[in-house]
């Protein structure tokens, strides 16, 4: 007789955690195609308003506000998909600037108020009479304090309060000075055994049909990625279903503001002259209303549907410009951009 035994406790775990890697995407995938759905019926409701309307210009108004909403919408889940690929791909680049904290915090207000006044949502903002400043990229910093405000809108009950703190952390001899950003709520809170999990990327709490608005589960995992980018922390708190949730984000402090350089002229009149402008685009609707749009601004816009025909155009027309799709078949973006540029006369396009 003979008895070989082998230890597969490994392999086991792997091939559980695959089946669990398989099953959150195959949730994540039913998620995402039922959230940009919902933002479609009323984009198509709103056209048909405005066919229908005729003179009613109240009607053409609130329909128009509907389709910016829910545009919106749809272009931040498109947004944070590509930019949760473009980190696990290593593609994220930061941009540091010495910023002001109370300057992303004003911005990030402005994107996530309207979702806060959607859901009727009690906002209370504590911040420092003292400056504090961060080496940080602001537009990636709006965009992390938006995810957070965002998410505490979804899960909070019509008449709940979230609370948003800025504070200067105390020094500790490993960290040193730091900003703390504390976003609070009176939501439906985090099950303890989701809490460890809550950063990673699809992971969702429990769904129920009468809970509208439950997100991809990508915004904390970009959120968790952007702050580490920055060399910072953030931590998820909860007492548990119904009792709402905290989350902590933790970043250096820098020392004080730069010196700042004199603004361009040009920007600090905010005029843009007159181009000649050549929109490249494989997708009609795409050119149209790109062309369409640069046409009301003042600019001289010419189309072109690919590579070949937007060389045509621009050895034709020599524009200031040209605003060119890179995923275009036959040939891409890049090799009409390095074309033109081959090209002595178009060097300043």
């Amino acid at each position: 007789v003979l008895a070989i035994k082998r230890d597969i406790t490994e392999q086991q775990r792997a091939i559980d955690a695959l089946k669990e890697a398989d099953r959150r995407k195959d949730e994540f995938l039913a998620t995402l195609a039922h959230e940009l759905r919902n933002p479609l019926a009323p984009i198509r409701n709103a056209v048909e308003i405005m066919r229908l309307a005729a003179d009613d210009h109240d009607a053409i108004d609130r329909a128009r506000e509907v389709l910016d909403r829910q545009a919106g919408q749809m272009a931040r889940i498109v947004e944070d998909l590509i930019d949760l690929a473009r980190i696990v791909e290593k593609k994220v680049g930061i941009k540091r600037e010495r910023i002001a904290v109370h300057t992303f915090v004003e911005s990030a207000l402005e994107t996530s108020r309207p979702q806060l006044d959607e859901h009727n949502l009690q906002l209370r903002i504590q911040l420092p009479d003292e400056p504090l400043y961060l080496d940080a990229d602001p537009v990636r910093m709006s965009q992390v304090l938006a995810n957070l405000l965002n998410n505490a809108s979804k899960h909070t009950a019509a008449g709940g309060t979230v609370s948003l703190i800025v504070e200067r952390g105390r020094d500790q001899a490993e960290q040193g000075a730091q900003v703390v950003i504390r976003v609070r709520d009176t939501g439906s809170g985090i099950p303890a055994s989701l809490l460890p999990h809550i950063f990673e990327m699809f992971t969702q709490g429990p769904r129920s049909t009468n809970q509208g608005r439950g997100g991809l589960g990508v915004g904390l995992a970009l959120v968790r990625n952007l702050v580490e980018m920055h060399g910072g922390t953030v931590e998820a708190y909860s007492a548990g279903p119904g009792e709402g949730s905290e989350f902590v984000v933790k970043l250096p402090l820098a020392d004080g503001p730069r010196v700042q350089t004199p603004p361009d002229a040009h920007r600090a009149h905010g005029g843009i002259r007159p181009m000649r402008i050549v929109v490249v685009d494989d997708n009609d609707d795409q050119v149209e209303s790109l062309a369409m749009l640069l046409s009301m601004m003042g600019h001289t816009v010419h189309r072109a549907m690919n590579g070949p025909e937007a060389i045509e155009k621009a050895m034709l027309f020599r524009p200031d410009l040209m605003l060119v799709d890179i995923g275009m078949p036959g040939m891409e973006g890049y090799e009409v951009a390095q074309r033109i540029r081959e090209q002595p006369d178009l060097r300043s396009t």
